[in-house]
């Protein structure tokens, strides 16, 4: 409880502190972003992959959506269906992404995650996120960033996800 707590008032306190000295961007710089993931859930670490959507509403302001899939966990001596697919993080995401204006850009948000399962698994998780990006041209831009996943689950299910990717401008 506690862990979930500081990340979402450090996160505040970043977004508060990034709003008052950000410049605005030209509005309607749409992207198309690719990630690989890593995710660490309890003591293992999972591979996983993004794609996802940014949508620019006010230049600062961006709508994400986008779906990802970590890597199930492979459990010795199972081969149940249902087994593995209670064991897997995948789900689609819809958020908020604020971003500073700049060749370097802070970015934070918060997004919700329908996990989903084809055996009717699910469950909703709400995740604060901060990372940084840096435009490499006028339209591809690498960016690294960590979500914290607070989920509706068991406590102990609380996971972070940390990403790396590209993003490409599409207007």
């Amino acid at each position: 409880m506690i862990r979930r707590f500081s990340a979402c008032l450090i996160t505040f306190i970043w977004v508060c502190g990034t709003m008052c000295v950000a410049a605005p961007r030209a509005a309607g710089e749409d992207r198309l972003a690719l990630s690989a993931l890593m995710g660490r859930i309890g003591q293992e670490t999972r591979p996983g992959a993004e794609l996802g959507l940014e949508v620019d509403l006010l230049g600062i302001h961006c709508l994400y959506l986008g779906i990802q899939e970590l890597a199930p966990t492979q459990v010795k001596g199972t081969t149940s269906a249902a087994f593995e697919d209670a064991t897997r993080y995948e789900g689609m995401l819809l958020g908020y992404r604020y971003r500073t204006h700049g060749v370097w850009q802070a970015l934070v948000g918060l997004s919700l995650m329908e996990h989903f399962g084809f055996f009717g698994y699910q469950y909703v998780s709400l995740n604060p996120e901060a990372g940084v990006a840096v435009n490499l041209s006028h339209r591809l831009r690498l960016e690294a960033s960590g979500r914290y996943y607070v989920t509706s689950r068991l406590h102990d299910q609380d996971f972070w996800v940390l990403g790396f990717g590209l993003s490409f401008r599409l207007n």
